[in-house]
């Protein structure tokens, strides 16, 4: 039985944890892995993968996701707050005032 595995750091809620993914079988391209039962394909020698050969690359992907979470969350959050601003002043389908490009 194969004992390698690839790391893919994850958080739940508050907690992050380190998944440890057992390698099912290696082709010239990639690796087959364990993910709870079922079988992924993750490619080699690409910048962005699903789990990693070493912990500290798995680290380095984890905090790249998060960041861009991040990214992602903060523009959501402007959404939001510049809907409910134009709510509360009563700009109702006021296309001149969106901070989106008109064409």
């Amino acid at each position: 039985m194969n004992t390698e595995v690839l790391y893919r750091y994850v958080n739940r809620l508050d907690v992050v944890m380190l998944d440890q993914h057992r390698v099912i079988r290696r082709t010239k391209c990639g690796t087959w892995i364990d993910v709870w039962g079922k079988q992924k394909f993750v490619m080699d020698g690409t910048r962005k993968r699903f789990a990693y050969p070493t912990e500290p690359e798995a680290k380095t992907s984890f905090l790249a996701r998060k960041r861009r979470q991040l990214v992602l969350l903060r523009s959501q959050i402007e959404d939001v707050e510049a809907s409910v601003l134009a709510l509360k002043e009563g700009r109702i389908n006021d296309h001149g005032s969106s901070r989106y490009v008109h064409y």
